[in-house]
């Protein structure tokens, strides 16, 4: 949060709507947290998710597209959609070996 309150002081507001916020910690967020991810539209994924996609970029590089998967970061708990999003690119991977 101490984050949030320096990017408020210090961007413009548009660049500072525009801009994807994430937090990433262990357990279940509380409610202030989650609340606060929601006004200030913060994604919020475990550390595991993390793990995931950095091994899938690790062993495929150039597979995660950063624009695709902003749009996945919603606002709040972002796991199971940033899950989805590692499926479809694990998918796509599958599909073009095959086709190879």
């Amino acid at each position: 949060m101490q984050l949030l309150n320096l990017a408020t002081l210090r961007l413009p507001q548009e660049l500072l709507q525009t801009a994807t916020k994430l937090i990433i910690g262990p357990g279940q967020p509380t409610r202030q947290l989650d609340q606060a991810a929601q006004v200030h539209g913060m994604a919020i994924i475990n550390p595991e998710t993390l793990e995931k996609l950095v091994r899938l970029q690790a062993e495929y590089p150039n597979s995660i597209d950063l624009f695709k998967l902003k749009e996945y970061l919603k606002p709040g708990k972002s796991d199971d959609e940033v899950c989805k999003y590692i499926e479809t690119v694990d998918e796509q991977i599958k599909v073009r070996s095959d086709i190879v």
